[in-house]
């Protein structure tokens, strides 16, 4: 997966760039962030590779197969916003290109729900929203009994449960990112493919609201931090 030219068709249009992210759990600015991105050689060569190192030989079809079953599932794809629909195309592209026969399941947004809480799906790109806490998300995201593939083991489950005993900040984030790490290089069931930015639309003379990334917008902002334009 090319994730550089991914985010090159979602964010098409906008003044906007970002490298890319190795975390579910934080962004890349934060003091705890780590990058736990498990592959570092990508592209079609290097699928290829992984699906040979896994026991996968080419078909007269170029398609990669084992035992006769080919290497092919589905991009489940919801609603019907042309850009979300580029983003499923480039990647379906990118993975046929690694040997892999990948077609496009396209649903309506309202089937989202049903599909995921279902599990009727191969493969899907949806969003969460990252907090400033690596330790509020790991449970959720790495957890054998609560992620959304059921992927784990004991050994992460307990690291995870052990993290409520670590007072000091930095060493339970540290704690926290190394299970994600571990989780991903062993299981690699999520990864972060884009971030993107936050943008608000705001009345003609606002010249400062203040820091707001991790607040909630349905609470009372802090007035002290709020300027206008001087007339």
């Amino acid at each position: 997966m090319d994730r550089e030219a991914i985010r090159k068709v979602r964010f098409n249009g906008l003044n906007w760039e970002e490298p890319s992210s190795g975390s579910m759990m934080l962004l890349p600015f934060s003091d705890y962030y780590q990058d736990n991105y498990p592959v570092k050689e990508t592209g079609p060569d290097a699928a290829k590779k992984v699906l040979t190192d896994a026991g996968y030989t080419a078909n007269a079809n170029g398609i990669m197969e084992k035992g006769g079953k080919p290497a092919a599932f589905k991009i489940s794809n919801f609603g019907d916003d042309p850009t979300t629909l580029a983003v499923a195309q480039t990647l379906q592209k990118q993975l046929q290109a690694g040997g892999m026969d990948v077609g496009i399941d396209q649903r309506a947004s309202a089937d989202f729900g049903k599909v995921l809480g279902s599990r009727e799906f191969d493969l899907s790109i949806s969003g969460y929203t990252v907090g400033p806490d690596a330790t509020d998300a790991v449970k959720q995201y790495y957890d054998s009994k609560t992620n959304e593939n059921k992927l784990g083991d004991a050994d992460l489950d307990k690291k995870i449960a052990d993290l409520a005993s670590i007072e000091d900040n930095a060493a339970r984030n540290k704690a926290a990112m190394d299970v994600e790490k571990e989780h991903m290089a062993k299981y690699y069931s999520m990864g972060v493919v884009f971030n993107g930015p936050q943008i608000s639309f705001v009345r003609t003379g606002l010249a400062n609201y203040g820091p707001s990334l991790f607040q909630s917008t349905s609470q009372v902002p802090d007035w002290t931090t709020i300027g206008w334009v001087k007339k």
